[in-house]
């Protein structure tokens, strides 16, 4: 099953589509949808012995699905920010998972685009190339870069920054694509620039230790500053399975007063393993306003919904 709504991007390029091409004076917005992850509450949290079933994950997801195609006006774009499925590549459950996501995500306005990246239980912890391709059989390229309404957007595989030991020549062409489209976005006449990648660079501090949620720190800062360098100034990222924003600033910067680069963590759209609630993250977008964001429970928007109310995306 291939949804109408989903773009698999080839060439690493995600072509203008009818809704991306005009910049919108009074802004756009978009959803940031975070690690669906299908299977993962029995698996993991409930611990339950085999069969694993992921009706539970899969019904937050379809809850999702209803309520974006209800927001008016239509977001432009959702963004299924990693960990798509709990399966790893190989594992016996990752092909119906997939199929289930997939028949949730046709259900989405086929008007409104929809994109993915990966996450590492998309691809695997250490992926290998035999997993990149697989992922890309499903899904379309796991980076690339995309313009919309007059913004500059890159889609990161981070899993590549945290563990490239099994595929060093996907990194390095990985690695020389990134290179290449920070240097075009400097030369970008479009005035916002904005990230998306699954695992995000920090959580509490730039200099904290290696972990399984954060980005190596032999990575972490050069690919930091050059995003920063790039005119990015926002990275929407998930991984946490909770909702964390935080700040960048060179640490060197000579500016009195830099402008932060903002990392946004979204809590996952199912399971949390924090005090969240399932939910998606709106993204408002404006040349004149810049980036503005709220992360709503499910609960939320349906109760706004049911009311005949809009949620809105303040300061």
């Amino acid at each position: 099953m291939n949804p109408s709504s989903l773009r698999r991007v080839s060439g690493h390029k995600l072509l203008p589509g009818p809704n991306f091409n005009d910049p919108i004076p009074n802004g756009f917005f978009f959803t940031v949808m975070a690690d669906p992850q299908l299977g993962l509450l029995e698996r993991y949290i409930e611990k339950r012995p085999e069969p694993y079933r992921w009706d539970r994950d899969l019904h937050c997801v379809d809850r999702a699905i209803a309520v974006i195609n209800q927001l008016r006006p239509k977001p432009s774009f959702v963004i299924g920010c990693g960990d798509l499925v709990d399966g790893q590549p190989g594992h016996k459950y990752r092909e119906y998972q997939t199929c289930d996501l997939l028949g949730s995500f046709s259900l989405l306005d086929r008007s409104i685009t929809l994109m993915t990246l990966p996450g590492n239980h998309d691809v695997g912890d250490s992926p290998s190339p035999s997993d990149l391709t697989d992922y890309r059989g499903t899904w379309g390229d796991d980076y690339y870069s995309f313009e919309a309404h007059g913004i500059d957007f890159l889609v990161l595989n981070s899993q590549l920054l945290w563990n490239s030991s099994n595929c060093k020549n996907e990194w390095i062409k990985f690695n020389e694509w990134f290179q290449s489209e920070v240097a075009r976005l400097k030369s970008s006449t479009n005035k916002i620039r904005i990230a998306f990648q699954h695992i995000p660079f920090f959580i509490d501090r730039p200099d904290e230790e290696d972990d399984y949620f954060n980005i190596p720190t032999k990575h972490r800062n050069s690919y930091l500053s050059a995003l920063y360098d790039a005119g990015v100034r926002y990275v929407f990222t998930g991984h946490l399975h909770r909702n964390v924003c935080t700040t960048w600033i060179p640490p060197n910067s000579e500016l009195p007063d830099p402008e932060p680069l903002h990392l946004i963590a979204s809590s996952s759209v199912s399971v949390q393993l924090g005090t969240d609630q399932p939910g998606i993250r709106l993204v408002y977008v404006s040349t004149e306003s810049g980036v503005r964001h709220v992360y709503y429970s499910l609960d939320q928007l349906e109760a706004m919904l049911d009311k005949g109310e809009q949620p809105k995306i303040s300061t």
